[in-house]
């Protein structure tokens, strides 16, 4: 896989996210066909700013899941963005927009 394109309705709260979490980077912006803002980040993630509502539950995308080095750490700095962990375990977390992620030890 090259990369995943995540439809967001907060474009900027998910670049400071997945830049403070993880440490992704900016690699380039643009404006697509629907005049929405597009960025594309280090780690393969494209995000897509939209103002249409967004499915949470029973849509596609069941999950993500990213390796790292200090698993720990990144949860802890995802609960200061109102993430919280679930009942899988505390490698499983759920944003407050509805998106779950899986946190691996690299």
């Amino acid at each position: 896989m090259d990369h995943c394109a995540l439809m967001v309705n907060d474009l900027d709260w998910y670049m400071d996210f997945f830049s403070s979490v993880f440490g992704f980077s900016y690699v380039k912006e643009n404006v697509n066909e629907y005049g929405f803002r597009q960025v594309w980040m280090t780690g393969g993630l494209q995000l897509v700013s939209t103002d249409k509502d967004i499915c949470t539950e029973g849509g596609i995308l069941n999950h993500l899941a990213f390796n790292v080095d200090d698993v720990d750490a990144c949860v802890e700095k995802s609960y200061s963005f109102g993430a919280v962990s679930l009942e899988k375990g505390k490698n499983w977390i759920m944003l407050p927009t509805g998106l779950c992620l899986e946190i691996l030890q690299s």
